[in-house]
């Protein structure tokens, strides 16, 4: 708190005086003893001051006000206006709930929950609850009870907000500590009901929500350690085609453009496939192989690159094949591909 607010404070005079339970404003009142009321603070008799040159407040007929007094007062006129008002503007909220994939990313499901004026069709003061007291608490909100605490100088400590949870009871703060101490009632009901600052303590109802929320993030990351894992399969797979007659795709490229060598246009198109690397043995010749794989390429036609740009390598195809003219020679050239 800056010093400014403190001396403010230190300044500021006792505008309300308690009369038959309520809180009156000044200006409600007669003057001097005739107001009829006492401190709502120390419930010591009042005198209201109501001449020509000071602002119109309340004096203690005996003794000295404090600041406790004075707080306690707007403490108290703040319960009466929600009690007389029937409403409150509740605070916004950002839910959220992550979940970690095995790769370490985080996956967040989020939810605003924006601030609204509720209206009540009930609203007690200082009602007894499991454990604790609430400053007032409306009804309803969500089916269920709203307790609304009001901060002038502390906070909800965290005592009461272990009872509240322990209850799982619905609260909300509203925090007047940064309040003109001088407030007009018009002020302070316009800072009570909507405007001051305002946060949730425990929220069952947000709660829940968290609890969808965070089974949406887990449902997330599952999907995304799925997609790994399939992803993973796919490249552990064994390169080895189920049937001698299929193929293990790898990939392919196609270009065009010119050769200064041949002096003339080209075009490229070109299908990579693999194979087991066998020994073969003929009367003419032997060759060994060593195991693992071996590369093949075809040329290509280019009626069959739309289907290739939508698969996933490598994958398992079978090949139709034909043949075309290149220079003296025919050489092979896949026309079309089946994925399997």
């Amino acid at each position: 708190m800056d010093i400014e607010s403190t001396q403010n404070k230190l300044q500021a005079e006792l505008k309300f005086g308690e009369q038959n339970g309520q809180l009156l404003h000044i200006s409600e009142v007669k003057s001097g003893l005739d107001c009829d009321c006492i401190c709502p603070g120390c419930k010591t008799p009042l005198i209201a001051r109501k001449g020509e040159v000071r602002t119109h407040h309340f004096a203690h007929h005996q003794g000295q006000e404090s600041e406790s007094c004075i707080e306690t007062t707007l403490h108290r006129f703040a319960k009466q206006v929600i009690a007389s008002h029937k409403k409150v503007r509740i605070p916004e909220d950002h839910i959220s709930a992550s979940s970690v994939d095995k790769a370490g990313k985080i996956h967040t499901a989020r939810e605003r929950v924006t601030s609204e004026m509720i209206d009540f069709e009930e609203v007690g003061l200082e009602v007894l609850k499991p454990g604790y007291r609430s400053d007032a608490t409306g009804y309803p909100y969500e089916q269920q009870d709203l307790d609304i605490e009001i901060r002038v100088t502390h906070e909800v400590d965290n005592i009461k907000k272990q009872k509240v949870q322990e209850a799982n009871t619905c609260m909300m703060e509203i925090d007047l500590s940064g309040l003109d101490r001088d407030a007009s009632p018009e002020a302070i009901a316009i800072a009570v009901i909507s405007e001051a600052p305002r946060k949730w303590i425990h929220n069952p109802v947000h709660l829940q929500l968290q609890k969808k929320l965070q089974q949406k993030a887990d449902l997330m990351m599952m999907q995304a350690n799925q997609a790994m894992e399939e992803h993973e399969r796919q490249n552990d797979a064994p390169l080895t085609p189920s049937h001698p007659d299929h193929f293990i795709l790898l990939g392919y490229k196609t270009g065009h453009g010119y050769s200064p060598r041949y002096q003339k246009n080209f075009e490229l198109s070109k299908l990579y496939t693999v194979r087991q690397v066998v020994s073969t043995n003929t009367r003419n010749f032997t060759v060994t192989g060593s195991g693992g794989y071996e590369m093949e390429e075809f040329d290509l036609d280019e009626s069959c690159i739309r289907k290739l740009e939508s698969l996933e390598y490598p994958t398992e195809v079978s090949l139709t094949m034909g043949s075309k003219l290149q220079g003296r020679k025919f050489v092979p050239v896949v026309l079309d591909i089946k994925v399997l």
